[in-house]
């Protein structure tokens, strides 16, 4: 599906990336990204090792129906590949661990039982 990377790529395919400001190379740097249905606003927030590589497999995981949150599917299923953006949140370096507590603050943040955050 289409993809933008905040303030950095516009991913016509996954094929094809279109630096915006940044380098190639920032796609594949770790950290927060999100996933924004542009029709009804709901997000979905995860981190990465790579970028390039998660935005691969949500995609590869929506398109083939296969997808782990049922919320983010369904709509997937319903809105299809144009309705949703990859968004770089926030680029951390570092351990796992230290994107998985900044990952957690952005949940925390924005979680209300699926009703806008598919988390």
């Amino acid at each position: 599906f289409p993809v933008t990377i905040a303030r950095n790529f516009c991913l016509v395919s996954s094929e094809t990336i279109c630096p915006r400001s940044l380098s190639d190379i920032a796609f594949f740097k770790s950290g927060v990204y999100k996933l924004t249905n542009k029709l009804n606003g709901r997000i979905y927030i995860g981190s990465a090792k790579e970028f390039k590589e998660r935005w691969q497999t949500h995609a590869k995981r929506l398109k083939s129906g296969k997808h782990s949150n049922k919320f983010l599917q369904s709509d997937y299923n319903k809105c299809g590949d144009d309705a949703f953006v990859f968004e770089v949140v926030e680029v951390i370096e570092g351990p796992q661990e230290n994107r998985l507590l900044v990952e957690q603050t952005y949940i925390d943040q924005h979680y209300d039982e699926q009703q806008q955050c598919y988390n």
